[in-house]
């Protein structure tokens, strides 16, 4: 008799789901459409020039940064080399 009761339930669940499509879920608040003036202003095109202008000062300072590296190791080298040929007193 438990099983038949446990299987009643099911079937009663199962039949319930199929006749109403909001069986397992309810509706808190409805959907509410906006008013047509209510329109969101977004400045895209300012923003995408800016970080263009950002992007592009970012590269040039570190593409000078970097060639500013690449030459003070260049001119270490040389210094090196110069010093290597030169005899030692000691």
């Amino acid at each position: 008799q438990a099983i038949a009761g446990i299987l009643e339930s099911q079937i009663k669940k199962i039949m319930l789901s199929k006749v109403r499509g909001d069986y397992v879920f309810t509706v808190i608040d409805p959907a509410v459409v906006p008013p047509e003036n209510n329109t969101v202003n977004s400045k895209s095109k300012i923003i995408v020039m800016i970080g263009s202008l950002g992007g592009f000062v970012a590269g040039m300072i570190l593409a000078f940064i970097s060639d500013l590296i690449v030459k003070q190791r260049k001119r270490k080298g040389k210094v090196e080399d110069q010093v290597k040929n030169e005899p030692v007193l000691i």
